[in-house]
This record gives C-alpha cells, sequence and structure tokens, in this order.
C-alpha cells in the first residue's frame, strides 16, 4: 500500500462522510466514477453498497484510519483491548472482582465499596508521559481519553479511555474505574497501574478481548 494511495482513499473517506453526514441511506451511495478510484487506489472491487456500509460504520463506531485499512485489506486491523478494573473495599469486605465490574458496569451499587478520588485520578493520568488528551472538537463525552503520541501505523488508535461508576441515582461516578486500554504495551499498561499505586488502589480486574 502506497502512501500516496492511502491518502487518497482516506480524503474520499472524509470527503463521502462529510457529504453524507445523517442523510437519507438511500442517497448516500459514491458516485460512478468515485467507485472506479477507489477499486483503482485499493486494487479491489467494491460496490457502491459496501463503501456506503463501512462508511456508516465510520461515521457511528470505527475510525476514519481503521475504514481505510479496511478498504485496502478486506478486513479491520487487528486490536487488542484491555479492560482494567479498579476499586477500593471496606475493611473485611470481600467480593469477587468480575461481579463488581459487572454489577456497577450495568448501573448498580455495593455497600462494601468506599468512594475513590476521581479527580485526583483523573489529572494524574491526564498528566501520563507519552499521552495526549484527545481533542474532541467541540464534542466532550464522559471520560477522559488519552491517545498516545507515537503510533506505530497511520491507521493506529492506541490510546486509554477511562469510565467512571457509581450507581444508579449517585451523582458521585466515583467507586469504580475502568481504563479501557486499546492497544497499549504491556508497559504502558503497567505505567497506568504505577499511577494508580500512588493512590494505593490495587488492580482488581483484568479483562482482554483480542480481534484477529
Amino acid at each position: 500500500m502506497e502512501k500516496k494511495n492511502y491518502e487518497q482513499v482516506r480524503a474520499l473517506v472524509e470527503n463521502w462522510d462529510y457529504e453524507w453526514g445523517c442523510g437519507p441511506w438511500e442517497d448516500s451511495l459514491p458516485e460512478a466514477d468515485e467507485l472506479r478510484e477507489l477499486n483503482r487506489l485499493t486494487g479491489r472491487e467494491w460496490t457502491a453498497g459496501d463503501v456506503r456500509e463501512l462508511c456508516f460504520e465510520f461515521s457511528s463506531h470505527n475510525s476514519l484510519e481503521e475504514t481505510v485499512y479496511f478498504l485496502f485489506h478486506g478486513d479491520y486491523p487487528p486490536v487488542t483491548n484491555v479492560n482494567l478494573v479498579f476499586y477500593r473495599l471496606k475493611p473485611g469486605a470481600v467480593l469477587d472482582p468480575q461481579t463488581v465490574y459487572e454489577k456497577y458496569r450495568l448501573g448498580n451499587q455495593m455497600k462494601a465499596l468506599v468512594p475513590l478520588p476521581a479527580e485526583e485520578i483523573t489529572e494524574a493520568l491526564r498528566a501520563l508521559p507519552g499521552f495526549r488528551e484527545h481533542s474532541w472538537n467541540g464534542y466532550q463525552p464522559e471520560g477522559l481519553r488519552m491517545d498516545c503520541l507515537e503510533q506505530p501505523d497511520a491507521w493506529s488508535d492506541v490510546h486509554f479511555w477511562t469510565f467512571w461508576y457509581g450507581g444508579r441515582n449517585n451523582p458521585c461516578q466515583d467507586h469504580v474505574l475502568n481504563i479501557c486500554c486499546r492497544d497499549l504495551s504491556e508497559d504502558q499498561i503497567q505505567a497506568l497501574l504505577d499511577v494508580m499505586a500512588g493512590f494505593e488502589i490495587p488492580l482488581r480486574y483484568r479483562e482482554e478481548d483480542h480481534n484477529y
């Protein structure tokens, strides 16, 4: 895959995303000359419907880089997702870590947990070397997303994202911290563990998902 071809395909996808936006599904199709150009650049035989499906996935879920990768390779790049879950227990409490994670992730609350210093932890993670806070162009979702400064490939999306849980009707979402790591190395994951260790908060649960 030549860099020139990559950039040209990237420009096509960006243009389609801009033109189609949230418009009618039936009108969101590439022009015939655009489709021919796409297939010439990628060496594949995409249909207009294929392109529409991929671009709508990009708009709602996948990154621009992943979408361009798919157009060249016919599949998304391999991804490793690791969830790191942290919380504090009251003295003497014993709970299954996976059960705690699942209950809080679904909006429930458990009396055996105590609040975490969420603001201090967030600031410490924001200061982690080798990362920068993601720019949302005016839209700011919950949690903190930090992108790795050195991405190994043009389509890479190495980052971590924090999600806090506190249970229903709890104004303070500070009982459980889930750090979602995407393609982080073990050294980068260890750096996150070191930050949490500085607050004397151990890793309670680790969940991995490999998409190859």
